[in-house]
């Protein structure tokens, strides 16, 4: 093989087990590999880190302790039972943190992040891997990435 091309495994459409797998063998260059230097950089700053997302506590439980991202988040808000609840857990988030909409980013990676965030009030910086996704979001917040570096340029505007 080239030792000029390095194979990313992207692990966001794959199951834990999946993950797992590659994992085990050996394989550690993940297309969100960079999500620890950002967060690393974000609590250096001092930046109150939460996580709100669309899945279930038991599968963000898992990816959580897996990928060792626990540390970083001073609260983890997950979906209910029936899926997705991000416009509760929005409002929860603010009442735990005595904040308004105004001062929360959210950073999500859909369309249906970006809507949920519009529906709040809430900003958004969308960041997406795949080019067609990516476009799609952009028809609708132009506050959208490609790259963790790019995110993070943008993030040091609010610091």
């Amino acid at each position: 093989m080239n030792k000029n091309i390095i194979f990313i495994a992207v692990s966001k459409k794959r199951s834990v087990e999946d993950i797992k797998v590659i994992y085990e063998q050996g394989h550690r260059i993940f297309g969100e590999n960079y999500v620890n230097e950002l967060l690393d950089h974000l609590k250096d700053k001092g930046v109150k880190i939460v996580l709100l997302t669309g899945r279930s506590k038991e599968s963000t439980e898992i990816s959580l302790a897996y990928f060792g991202l626990n540390k970083y988040f001073t609260k983890v808000y997950t979906g209910s039972k029936n899926g997705s609840n991000k416009s509760f857990n929005f409002t929860k988030v603010m009442k735990d943190f005595s904040c308004s909409s105004k001062d929360i980013i959210y950073i999500g990676d859909s369309k249906k992040d970006v809507q949920e965030c519009q529906k709040s009030n809430i900003k958004i910086l969308s960041i997406n891997f795949d080019n067609e996704r990516l476009a799609k979001i952009k028809e609708i917040n132009n506050l959208s990435y490609s790259s963790f570096i790019e995110l993070e340029k943008e993030l040091n505007k609010y610091l």
